[in-house]
């Protein structure tokens, strides 16, 4: 699917006009996304403009890293008018510098007719990468999602600096976002398996991955429970361990991964760490008494 994908946009919807617009788009309308920071932070915009800083530093470093563990090669079947840079496949560097901005910027200024024009140049910034063969389409995606959980928590630190649980429970995105990009890994193939030789390394890495979502969603939700008859399940674990077992079960159909009851075992215990370390905290962090809230 990824190749055909990537045929289909980089040799089938061509034309000589799109070729030009899409070498813009790479080049200057990358240019463009870190103007667009530095005239936020001459200006009194200065919170929009340092979120924009470090959303776009942190996903840069972020891909910096993947890089170096995925080590994927660039399309060697692309249709190319420019040359690809020296660097590894996945993630799309340009992707997730783009959705990095054009979430901050959301999330700063809500939805207007600037938002909308920075959103339409962060989408074609990253379709272009598609266009000129320099990235697969999971690349792209996988740096939209990297792009997303840092701007996201770009803008909930910067906003909320110095205020506790309200700053730190943004960094729920980018565990969500790393959760996404190792579950990417697998189904590409591209995990590093020299560092994970080491005995239940898989395991571990289900209860920190995995796990470590409770943490944080129980800071948003401090302690929200479903109620099915007379049994009571906190939410963050509840919901991640749905997830888990949704894409546990679809692992069935890859040709490189294999259903497996013990990865489950691990993500549930994680969660289950992870929630009672998160209601700990709050407990510090809050003298009174935390009330549960139950969902229907």
């Amino acid at each position: 699917m990824d190749t055909t994908l990537l045929t289909l946009v980089n040799q089938g919807w061509t034309h000589p006009w799109l070729d030009f617009l899409m070498m813009g788009l790479t080049t200057l309308g990358f240019g463009l996304l870190g103007i667009l920071t530095l005239v936020m932070l001459r200006r009194d915009a200065r919170p929009l403009g340092w979120s924009l800083l470090l959303a776009q530093v942190a996903a840069l470093l972020g891909v910096l890293v993947f890089y170096w563990l995925a080590g994927r090669t660039r399309p060697d079947a692309a249709r190319l008018i420019m040359a690809a840079p020296p660097l590894p496949s996945f993630p799309s560097g340009h992707a997730a510098i783009a959705a990095a901005t054009a979430i901050v910027w959301w999330l700063h200024e809500g939805w207007n007719r600037r938002t909308a024009a920075v959103v339409l140049l962060a989408v074609g910034v990253a379709y272009s990468r598609i266009y000129l063969g320099h990235h697969y389409p999971t690349d792209v995606v996988a740096g939209i999602v990297w792009g997303l959980g840092m701007g996201a928590a770009a803008h909930g630190i910067t906003h909320h600096w110095g205020k506790g649980r309200s700053m730190v429970s943004w960094l729920l995105w980018p565990q969500i976002a790393l959760a996404v990009m190792a579950t990417f890994m697998a189904y590409l193939g591209l995990l590093p398996l020299y560092l994970l030789s080491w005995p239940y390394a898989d395991k571990v890495l289900h209860m920190l991955l995995i796990g470590a979502l409770a943490f944080w969603l129980n800071l948003w939700l401090p302690d929200w429970q479903l109620r099915m008859g007379r049994l009571r399940l906190p939410l963050a674990v509840a919901l991640p361990f749905a997830l888990a077992m949704v894409e546990e079960i679809m692992q069935s159909w890859s040709p490189l991964r294999t259903f497996d009851l013990g990865d489950l075992a691990s993500d549930l215990v994680g969660l289950l760490f992870f929630y009672a370390l998160s209601r700990w905290m709050l407990a510090r962090m809050s003298p009174q008494v935390v009330v549960v809230r139950e969902r229907f």
